[in-house]
């Protein structure tokens, strides 16, 4: 597992991050999948999280687009 400082470096090094909202999207299915699917976490945390995805989208730090457009 990369520490901070490894994550952060190898960032600054990427070209392009073509979707965020995909990397939101993605987030958002494990932790369902951990909550719902395999009970593998508490739901209140599982609701926790989803709630600070909704506010990222409310705050408009993460503005959400038809994947469609990324695809082609």
């Amino acid at each position: 597992m990369r520490r901070v400082g490894e994550a952060s470096r190898y960032v600054r090094t990427m070209k392009t991050l073509y979707s965020l909202v995909h990397l939101l999207k993605e987030v958002t299915n494990a932790v369902w999948k951990d909550a719902f699917t395999r009970k593998a976490m508490i739901s209140r945390f599982a609701m926790h999280l989803y709630n600070l995805g909704g506010r990222l989208i409310d705050s408009q730090v993460v503005i959400l687009e038809s994947e469609l457009k990324t695809l082609k």
